[in-house]
């Protein structure tokens, strides 16, 4: 039986595997999240003063190490978790894995020229014959489909994974539901604000009518 050849990597197959990547990386996120509203469930004010810092912890998580997840793996594994689950393959035109400054390129400055564009070069995968996006062609890359078969296995991981992450947001929000704790403390904190914008409120009418009297005399 003759096996099948490796062909190019369509944009479709590609999207996929991209959604999958940020469905593993991002399950990451969700479940610090839970662990976060679980140790503070009971302290509003505390949960509050925390959230920039979450924040500001979620975009440099985003931003560096999802990166370098990109690089490493294409390095060492020839793709994310997610191309490799699709059975796709980053190589070089010549077929070989790519270098770890190769990689680098193409994910730094190879995305960030597809993506300059409102993501034309995501999109030029759809003519190119050889189905290269913009970042592929400066960096001198192919998306190569190893195995027919891993189309099977790349949908399924991705439904077990958008799945286990639909749950654990679903969880964290019933946890926040549950908690008559925090359903209290965050309506004192509304009647905290109510409160605060009605002394100013106040304090902003008697100074005008200070005003207004002292245009009388």
């Amino acid at each position: 039986m003759e096996e099948s050849k490796p062909g190019y990597a369509g944009y479709l197959i590609r999207l996929a595997a991209y959604v999958t990547d940020v469905l593993i990386f991002n399950l990451v996120f969700l479940f610090l999240a839970w662990v976060f509203i679980s140790l503070y469930l009971k302290d509003l004010g505390l949960l509050l003063k925390s959230l920039g810092s979450l924040f500001l912890f979620i975009f440099l998580f985003n931003r560096i190490l999802w990166h370098i997840y990109l690089i490493f793996l294409t390095t060492h594994l020839g793709g994310s978790l997610g191309k490799r689950l699709f059975g796709l393959r980053v190589t070089t035109l010549e077929g070989r894995n790519l270098s770890l400054v190769q990689s680098a390129f193409r994910f730094i400055i190879g995305y960030f020229v597809s993506g300059v564009l409102l993501g034309l070069g995501y999109l030029a995968i759809f003519k190119n014959p050889q189905k290269q996006g913009w970042h592929d062609q400066v960096s001198d890359t192919l998306v190569i489909q190893e195995k027919k078969q891993g189309l099977i296995l790349g949908l399924i991981s991705l439904t077990v994974f958008l799945s286990v992450s639909v749950g654990l947001f679903y969880f964290s929000i019933v946890r926040l539901a549950e908690s008559q704790t925090f359903m209290i403390q965050v309506q004192n904190e509304i009647e905290k604000m109510q409160t605060v914008v009605q002394n100013l409120q106040t304090k902003t009418s008697t100074d005008d009518l200070h005003f207004y009297r002292s245009d009388l005399v």
